[in-house]
């Protein structure tokens, strides 16, 4: 299991653009409004301080409807099991960009909420999708090869009390995350995921 506390991560512009909806016409906003974006923008990814753990573990049984690792730990969900079908290893991964996001997002104004609530979101996915890139990296020269896709708890049948398995074995909490009864995150702007690992 790794952890890296400090991830590099960039998002274009565009991506929060059309994530807010307005990509296709914000060459119709204002010079002024463009710029008071744009400082919100940069205002909201100053606040994003992303983290990660993972880890790379044997798929034990892989029945069709449900996946069981090293550990013992069983994933339920029919299409997990079809994504990882061919898979021998899974990468588990968990990223968060941090509290602080989280905060200037409840802080902020009616206005520009949805602006730090967008770039918490991409900023959390483009650190997931980091992680994956590293870790296939890392992979590449042992002959294995990490998926693009992304499998996350509350999707595709897999119930969000998967969280569990990812907060005890990726020791979560060193990364500031807690969980709550109902096993959603904290920081809210966290990504949990599996993706399937190959030879190549």
């Amino acid at each position: 299991m790794k952890i890296m506390k400090s991830i590099p991560v960039q998002i274009p512009d565009d991506r929060i653009y059309m994530r807010l909806g307005r990509y296709k016409h914000f060459a119709e906003v204002s010079p002024s409004q463009q710029e008071r974006f744009l400082n919100v923008i940069a205002d909201a990814r100053s606040k994003c301080h992303c983290a990660a753990a993972w880890e790379v573990v044997p798929i034990l049984d892989n029945n069709g409807d449900a996946v069981t690792i090293e550990g013992g730990d069983v994933f339920a969900s029919a299409p997990l099991a079809e994504l990882l079908k061919d898979c021998p290893l899974v990468l588990l991964l968990a990223v968060t960009a941090g509290q602080e996001i989280c905060d200037a997002a409840k802080n902020a104004s009616a206005a520009d909420t949805a602006i730090y609530d967008a770039v918490g979101s991409e900023i959390a996915d483009g650190a997931a999708a980091w992680i994956q890139d590293y870790v296939r990296q890392q992979l590449r020269p042992r002959g294995l090869a990490v998926a693009e896709r992304r499998f996350s708890p509350g999707y595709g049948g897999l119930s969000l009390a998967a969280q569990e398995i990812f907060f005890r074995r990726l020791k979560l909490s060193e990364l500031g995350i807690t969980l709550t009864p109902a096993c959603f995150m904290v920081p809210e702007k966290s990504v949990t995921a599996l993706a399937g690992v190959t030879h190549s």
